[in-house]
Parts: structure tokens; C-alpha cells; sequence
């Protein structure tokens, strides 16, 4: 109960100095009412009261829809009524229009600024300096609270210039470097979920004859560089994994899936894995496992059934040549002609060693 009076306490502290000190409705009453609610939240955080911090943005009202109303607030926010995330806030912190009916304070570019404070007075340091260490103790600070997804947010996409990557959208207007320095800060910073914004599942184009090979190979070139300037290959190789089992694995059992394909994913995923497609994943092949293996023989060996002949020689002569199938050995037996050429070269020799 104690605890409960102190955070309404510290919130009515700062809707008192916002009344008392901001310039109502006007660019330099929201810079204004910005830095008192960035410098109440930093002192909360430096003193690792996560609640009250919590509690403060909490009480920042939205802002009205229009200034019909009585009462207008002396300050609020749009954060959770404008349909943008996190990242957007920040990036968009300064924008303020000479044209506003309210004081607008940006809880997320509050709480950035706030995470930028306590790094610089933890490791003395600029946040955007990568530092492995450093970003592993800062995000396990936060881990398992409210906080981690917005350090985690800052550390791959604010501090680190990475970029999610998810099937609905796919791999349009996607980096590939950018997408890997997202995986790297995620699985160096230990975030509970190495997949949380690089999704391990790929979707393949049902509007392309190539199904989506040609952007693949793209974005897995641009990947191949990033890793190889972390110096994190078998990182990127977990990744590749992942995505190759996605392509391979069936539509059936999965709802979402099977929306999306509708009965298509076996005829696209032919058509993806000629020598080309199978070519972006030859380094995985060594690594295979016997499971992955099976599977591959039995989509070798069922596809002349339903798909026509040159699509399933393509499939098979790409996963020959790179290992990810292995044909069995024919036995033929051999014409009487070669029978009989046989025994006289068999002759032959005996003769020579007489």
C-alpha cells in the first residue's frame, strides 16, 4: 500500500511541474514537458525502481482526439494510440509540428533516452560503440521484465543498424546484413529468443517461376558478408538451417501454412530447389542429419509421380551435386557381348604372366 502512494506520489510530482513550467499547445511547451518526464524517468531507473518507472509512463494520458473537450490535459501522448511501435517513436522523437493543440511527450523516446543515460553511466562509454560484453550485461540486467523488449530493441535496431525479417512480410525491401546484425545481437546479447525478430521459417514466392530463389540468393550473399566481418559462421549456418528445413517441410499440420500455399508448397519447393536453389545451401550439406537425409530420398524419389520430368531432374541433380542426396548404385547386367569381351581380356592376362 506504502509502495502504491509513492508511485502516485511521484506522478502527480510530474503533472505538477508540467502544469507549472510548459508553454501549453506549443513546440517549446512539448520540448519542455519532454525533459522534465525524461529526467523524473531517469532518476527512477537509476535507482532500479522498474514499477515506478513503469507507473510513470503509464500515467501519461493519451492524447484527445480532438480539443472539444473541457478539460484539455497539460500533457500527453500519442505512443499508444497511433499504431507505431518502439523504434518508430524514437526515430521520430524530434518531429514536432509548429501546429499543436497539445503538449506531446513521447513515452518510448523517454525511455530510449533514459536506456542511452544508464549505459553511458554504466560502461562510460557511447552505446552505439559495440561492445560485446557490455551489451550482454546491460540486456541481463533487464531480462525477464517489462524492460527487455525495449533493450532488446535498442540494442539491435536503434544502437546496431539491424532490421527484422518475418514471413508475412518476407524479404522485400530487406537487407540482408541488416537482418543478420539482428540475429548476431541477439544470439551475442543472449535475448531470451534467437528468433524474436528474425523469423527461422522462409516463404516462398508463388507469383515468380524462381519462388522467391532470386531474392534468397541475394539476401544470403549480403548475410554471408556480415558474418564473415563478425567473424560468425556457424551462426549463419544455424540460420541457413533453419530456413532450408522451412522450405522443405510440408504445408499439412499447419494452419497458417496451409492458408497461404492453399496445396501449392510441395510444386514450389520443386521449383526453388533446382541446381541453383539447392547451391545457396551446399554448406549445410556435410552437416546433415540422417533425418534431413531421409527426407530429402523421399522427395527425390516421390516427385515423378505428380510433377513433370524436367522439374524433378533439376531437383535431383541439384541435390546430387551438392550432397544432399546420394543415387543408388544400379546394378546392370552386362550385354553377351561384353561378357565375352570379358573372358578374353581375363584370357589375355593369364597369357601375359605365363
Amino acid at each position: 500500500m506504502k509502495k502504491e502512494k509513492f508511485v502516485q506520489k511521484g506522478c502527480w510530482l510530474l503533472v505538477g511541474l508540467l502544469v507549472c513550467s510548459s508553454v501549453f499547445a506549443s513546440p517549446e511547451g512539448s520540448r519542455s514537458a519532454q525533459k522534465k518526464f525524461n529526467e523524473q524517468l531517469v532518476g527512477l531507473l537509476k535507482n532500479n525502481d522498474l514499477a515506478q518507472a513503469q507507473a510513470l509512463m503509464q500515467s501519461v494520458p493519451d492524447c484527445p482526439k480532438d480539443d472539444s473537450q473541457e478539460s484539455a490535459p497539460a500533457f500527453c501522448t500519442h505512443d499508444r494510440a497511433d499504431g507505431f511501435g518502439f523504434v518508430h517513436h524514437v526515430l521520430k522523437r524530434h518531429a514536432i509540428t509548429d501546429k499543436i493543440k497539445f503538449d506531446v511527450v513521447s513515452v518510448d523516446a523517454g525511455l530510449y533516452e533514459a536506456l542511452n543515460a544508464l549505459y553511458r553511466q554504466y560502461y562510460q562509454v557511447y552505446p552505439k560503440e559495440y561492445n560485446k560484453e557490455n551489451y550482454r550485461r546491460f540486456y541481463g540486467k533487464y531480462r525477464g521484465t517489462w524492460m527487455a523488449p525495449y533493450v532488446e530493441q535498442a540494442e539491435a535496431f536503434l544502437w546496431q543498424p539491424g532490421m527484422t525479417y518475418d514471413i508475412q512480410n518476407g524479404f522485400s525491401a530487406r537487407n540482408g546484413q541488416s537482418i543478420y546484425t539482428t540475429l548476431y545481437i541477439s544470439f551475442q546479447s543472449g535475448f531470451d529468443n534467437l528468433y524474436q525478430y528474425v523469423s527461422p521459417v522462409v516463404r516462398l514466392d508463388k507469383y515468380t517461376r524462381s519462388c522467391g530463389r532470386l531474392r534468397l540468393q541475394t539476401i544470403l550473399a549480403e548475410m554471408k558478408k556480415r558474418s564473415e566481418e563478425t567473424n560468425s559462421p556457424d551462426l549463419l549456418l544455424v540460420l541457413k538451417n533453419a530456413w532450408l528445413n522451412s522450405i522443405l517441410k510440408s504445408e499439412w499440420g499447419n494452419a497458417d501454412e496451409s492458408a497461404f500455399y492453399q496445396g501449392q508448397k510441395q510444386e514450389l519447393m520443386y521449383r526453388m530447389l533446382n541446381e541453383d536453389g539447392w547451391a545457396l545451401f551446399a554448406d549445410l550439406s556435410k552437416g546433415l542429419s540422417k533425418v534431413q537425409r531421409h527426407n530429402i530420398s523421399l522427395y527425390v524419389r516421390a516427385c515423378p509421380r505428380s510433377h513433370d520430368p524436367e522439374t524433378c531432374e533439376a531437383f535431383e541433380q541439384g541435390a546430387t551435386k551438392y550432397g544432399f542426396y546420394i543415387p543408388p548404385i544400379k546394378h546392370v547386367e552386362p550385354t553377351k557381348k561384353e561378357m565375352i569381351q570379358e573372358i578374353k581380356n581375363q584370357l589375355n592376362e593369364k597369357l601375359m604372366g605365363i
